[in-house]
């Protein structure tokens, strides 16, 4: 991280992101101490000063170099959110094939949580449920249209159920599997 007199720069992986303050389009300002600088060509840099040690007096200049009219002053965040920011200062931009895009999700991966033993047992649990539940939705939707005894409205109604029950099965570990990482 390297705090300047014409912006803020940012290197992770062999590639930079620089925000400069004349091109800020806003400054998120949160009351711990936390900045995100967004540049006007989509491009943010988060300054988080306990994390690289950047004194007080540096951020009071990241704050007075940027144009008032956009500095947004945010309310406390939440903890889980402050505990994910273990990576330091975060790199983002408009996704597609850029750099960016790619350095945006080398620090998703990073901000993501470390999977607990517990995490673990239920996405294995839920995933097995989901699956095994998730055959026999897939074996009624396509044997069960043939049974004489069943309308197809019946079928139809059955089917969904099945399916609905079969998302919520999965539910629980795809929200692990998205909040944690392996590790």
């Amino acid at each position: 991280m390297v705090v300047g007199g014409e912006g803020v720069s940012l290197t992770a992986g062999g590639e930079a992101a620089t925000v400069l303050y004349r091109a800020c389009a806003a400054l998120l300002s949160w009351p711990d101490g936390g900045r995100r600088l967004i540049g006007t060509d989509g491009l943010s840099v988060e300054v988080e000063p306990g994390e690289y040690g950047i004194d007080a007096h540096t951020m009071a200049t990241i704050d007075a170099a940027v144009h008032p009219s956009a500095v947004v002053q945010l309310p406390p965040r939440q903890r889980q959110q402050q505990q994910r920011r273990q990576g330091g200062a975060a790199v983002a931009g408009q996704a597609g094939g850029s750099g960016a895009g790619q350095q945006i999700q080398q620090v998703q991966r990073k901000a993501s949580a470390r999977r607990t033993g517990g995490q673990t047992a239920m996405l294995v649990i839920f995933g097995l449920l989901a699956g095994l539940w998730s055959l026999l939705a897939l074996s009624y939707t396509v044997f069960g249209a043939s049974d004489p005894e069943t309308s197809t409205g019946e079928w139809a109604a059955l089917t969904v159920f099945l399916w609905a029950v079969g998302a919520l099965l999965a539910w629980p570990a795809v929200r692990v599997v998205r909040s944690t990482r392996r590790g």
